[in-house]
């Protein structure tokens, strides 16, 4: 693989994706990834088509080399650094700094280092361990691409974080969480009262997923030896 310094779109500030520049776009992932990793692999590539409209060619790191659509697609390569061949060839070159801290990730996007053209874009997200991965997508989504009134948008960053506070739990009622009965599928969006028998967390699915998109990473039920709780298992 082949490394070609550009000048970066930090310096030149502009926007690295607008409408219609997503043409071709491919995401290369670590050979053999933790299922975590997967998930949030499949996480961003489901993000991307919602985003951009583009469904992104998946490209596992081993084969890498072997794609000559790199050198002129948008790239995003995402994992860990030792278990992707191509996230050390990067770091190695300079295009990023790997994060070793316990759940911490690095971020890049800027010019695509393998394009001698620099007309296509390159996110790295690299975590130091599947969490890290994870959030590194999170992140991403969240903060640095979306949607504007004239299309997707995604701007040059390089940034590197850990959470400070690496066990970051929410307390449930056990019997919120698992009772039988639901009136209310609009999940968090229609706030009430419940009775024994109904549910205050509505999708129990939605609900542990948007846990996971803040970095929530346990939940303390509380639970009671008492017929609510008995009738909602």
């Amino acid at each position: 693989l082949l490394f070609h310094a550009n000048a970066t779109a930090a310096e030149q500030t502009v926007h690295l994706l607008e409408a219609g520049d997503a043409a071709d776009l491919t995401m290369v992932v670590s050979d053999a990834a933790d299922p975590l990793e997967e998930f949030a692999a499949s996480e961003l590539a489901a993000y991307l088509k919602k985003t951009t409209g583009i469904k992104p060619q998946l490209v596992r790191a081993q084969n890498a080399a072997k794609q000559t659509l790199m050198r002129n697609s948008n790239l995003i390569v995402l994992g860990q650094v030792e278990e992707n061949s191509l996230l050390t060839h990067l770091a190695r070159e300079g295009f990023f700094k790997p994060h070793e801290e316990q759940q911490g990730y690095c971020l890049r996007a800027d010019a695509n280092p393998l394009d001698p053209d620099g007309k296509s874009w390159g996110a790295v997200l690299c975590g130091a361990d599947p969490l890290g991965v994870l959030y590194a997508v999170r992140d991403f989504m969240h903060f640095h691409l979306y949607q504007t009134e004239s299309g997707p948008l995604l701007e040059p960053v390089a940034l590197s974080y850990a959470p400070t506070i690496k066990v970051r739990y929410i307390s449930e009622s056990g019997c919120n969480l698992f009772s039988a009965e639901n009136d209310h599928p609009d999940f968090m969006r229609k706030p009430s009262l419940t009775g024994y028998s109904r549910k205050v967390v509505f999708d129990k699915h939605y609900f542990i997923d948007w846990l996971s998109h803040w970095k929530v990473t346990h939940i303390n039920l509380v639970w009671f030896n008492s017929l609510p709780y008995d009738r909602s298992v």
